[in-house]
């Protein structure tokens, strides 16, 4: 399998910000999502639930919880846990 980076002229890590849709990522990456949810990391409270289809680790979760939660965005940040 030919990498990501060489097939799409993209790094993982810019998939989100530069697919031109959530369909087209899929595609590029074979269709696999994942779902967690969003805790605000001072507080503890509950804030959203994301799903990415990129990545799939915790890290890239709390990236997509802190910059799609204004919850967690200007709470501290959240922390990520998969469901």
């Amino acid at each position: 399998m030919i990498p990501v980076q060489q097939r799409s002229g993209l790094s993982i890590a810019d998939l989100p910000a530069r697919a031109s849709n959530v369909d087209d990522t899929r595609k590029i990456l074979g269709g696999k999502r994942t779902i967690w949810n969003c805790t605000n990391r001072y507080h503890g409270s509950f804030c959203r639930r994301v799903e990415i289809w990129w990545g799939h680790r915790a890290s890239d979760a709390r990236w997509a919880c802190d910059r799609w939660s204004s919850c967690c965005s200007r709470n501290g940040g959240c922390t990520a846990r998969r469901i």
